[in-house]
C-alpha cells in the first residue's frame, strides 16, 4: 500500500506539472531527488548529478559545480537512488519525463 500511495503522490506532482508551467518539473521537486545518474541512450553514463530544471525539449543538470544541459532525445532514463522519499526512476518514453518508483511492489 505504502508503494501505491508512493507512486501515485509522484505521478500527480508530474501530471499536474505539466498543463501548469514551462518546467516539467519544479524546482522544488527536482531538489528532493537529490543526486543522481544519467543513462544516455548511447550507453553513456553520468555520474553524480543534480536536475536543475526540465523544459519541453531538454534539461539542465548540475556536476561537479558545473552546468550542463542535455537534449531529451538523449537520455535513456535517470535514476536517484538516495532519493529522500524513496528511489525514483525518471523514464524519458517519446521525449515526455515519466517518474517511477524503483521500490518493487513484491517488498509490502
Amino acid at each position: 500500500m505504502k508503494n501505491f500511495l508512493l507512486i501515485i503522490f509522484f505521478s500527480s506532482v508530474i501530471f499536474t506539472a505539466f498543463p501548469q508551467q514551462k518546467d516539467l518539473l519544479t524546482a522544488n521537486d527536482l531538489k528532493q531527488f537529490g543526486t543522481g545518474t544519467i543513462y544516455l541512450k548511447d550507453k553513456t553514463i553520468i555520474r553524480k548529478v543534480t536536475i536543475q530544471e526540465i523544459k519541453d525539449f531538454w534539461m539542465v543538470y548540475e556536476k561537479e559545480g558545473s552546468l550542463h544541459d542535455l537534449m531529451m532525445e538523449e537520455i535513456k532514463f535517470i535514476e536517484f537512488k538516495n532519493c529522500a522519499k524513496c528511489p525514483i526512476k525518471i523514464i524519458f518514453e517519446q521525449n515526455k519525463p515519466t517518474a517511477v518508483s524503483l521500490i518493487s511492489s513484491s517488498t509490502d
